[in-house]
């Protein structure tokens, strides 16, 4: 389970508001899978029972996506790639890092 007081290493809802058009990110992940990629910022796009950040991303030795791609906010107000299950950072974590076991305490 993630943990939402990991404070800073996650990039949140409120970090892509005021992103600019053509903002481009790097960002990491490493809960599920261990991973970096561009990121251009496009715009927020709120539905009826998500939140979305719409651009482009490319992932190292990849071509630019198209348009249109997506990143979710999860439950705990975390922007994740994919399936909104892998948060994203502002830096590659060390292994486990920000994240809790099984009994609700912090992984080392």
């Amino acid at each position: 389970m993630i943990n939402p007081n990991a404070e800073g290493l996650y990039y949140s809802t409120a970090d892509f508001e005021n992103m600019k058009k053509g903002t481009v990110v790097i960002l990491h992940y490493n809960l599920y899978n261990k991973g970096t990629f561009v990121w251009i910022h496009s715009h927020i796009q709120l539905g009826a029972n998500d939140w979305r950040v719409v651009g482009q991303f490319a992932y190292p030795n990849d071509v630019l996506s198209p348009e249109g791609a997506y990143l979710y906010a999860n439950q705990v107000d975390q922007v994740c790639r994919g399936s909104g299950a892998e948060p994203v950072c502002r830096e590659m974590p060390a292994d486990h890092e920000g994240y809790y076991g099984e009994n609700d305490e912090e992984v080392d």
